[in-house]
């Protein structure tokens, strides 16, 4: 992310201000654009740029609170919509008829592909609902013009003594210490939740850490060591999803089926239970990983 003229000793309201704007494109150019259908790359990339602007918008929301969490909440509105296609989308992938590396791999009874199909669709024109709504309307434009507007000069005297050095060694410091913390405590016996709260901490820290990394270029390291714990820890939820959802297909019995599902639904089922083990195995070597890398960070003096 460019810095032009800003430095760690510049105010965190002028960083957060660009950061706003970069996402805020980002979000426009995957959902807006006039005469494009979303894809699923278009409804992840969407998602990422709405979880940055509510991660940036924490940055400042002591500055501005009632702007922000009006901003917070309607783009949590936003999220709900776009997270329910995204999870259909990952469940399609992960129910495809064949694996990336194993041909052999049994597709998926037809009356799965359908519902998740069908699923989809009621999903995009839920989302199609509320990018038309007035609601929507007004939280896009009024977000725009917060953006746009330049802070005033009694903004910037009362906030300049928030520098952005002090800031990432704040936030930076303080979200590692919450994955440190929640990390050391996982064993082989904690609960899916628990992970699942990992990760969520490991996407927090690594967009602290990717929005000071022009700042603090140790910071890169970490993005990406927090980043790949995100990855794992994903991988493991999106399976212990799918098994989910297959669980509950095997057990709606009044639907008509055009095949007897059982034998490939406990095979799919079977393969997302692997999955779901493999990346648990994979947990245990990527948190030493990513503990490594933290030390180093610390060692390095900034920011934490």
């Amino acid at each position: 992310m460019a810095t032009h003229n800003l430095t760690i000793d510049g105010p965190l309201i002028f960083l957060t201000r660009r950061i706003l704007k970069t996402e805020l494109e980002s979000f426009r150019s995957c959902l807006l654009s006039e005469g494009k259908t979303p894809g699923p790359s278009d409804i992840h990339r969407a998602r990422i740029a709405l979880r940055r602007i509510r991660v940036a918008l924490r940055f400042v929301v002591d500055i501005m609170p009632a702007e922000v969490e009006e901003f917070r909440a309607g783009f949590r509105w936003v999220g709900r919509a776009l997270g329910e296609i995204r999870e259909l989308d990952v469940y399609a992938e992960s129910t495809a008829a064949a694996d990336a590396h194993d041909s052999s791999a049994p597709a998926a009874p037809g009356d799965l592909e359908r519902s998740i199909s069908a699923e989809r669709t009621k999903a995009c024109k839920k989302l199609n609902e509320l990018l038309e709504s007035k609601r929507f309307a007004k939280l896009e434009s009024t977000f725009a013009e917060f953006v746009d507007r330049e802070p005033s000069p009694r903004m910037q005297r009362r906030w300049r003594s928030l520098r952005i050095g002090d800031a990432a060694r704040g936030d930076v410091r303080e979200s590692l210490k919450r994955v440190q913390k929640l990390g050391k405590k996982i064993d082989s016996d904690s609960p899916p939740e628990m992970l699942h709260k990992l990760r969520i901490r490991a996407k927090r820290l690594r967009y602290a850490a990717e929005f000071y990394e022009d700042f603090f270029p140790q910071l890169r390291a970490l993005a990406r060591a927090a980043k790949k714990l995100q990855d794992v820890l994903g991988a493991y939820r999106d399976a212990c999803d799918a098994a989910a959802r297959l669980r509950e297909f095997a057990q709606q019995d009044e639907r008509e089926i055009d095949m007897d599902p059982e034998a490939a639904i406990g095979e799919l089922l079977r393969r997302q239970n692997e999955r779901a083990a493999a990346a648990r195995r994979e947990f245990s070597g990527a948190w030493p990983r990513f503990q490594k890398v933290a030390t180093k960070t610390k060692s390095a003096g900034k920011p934490s």
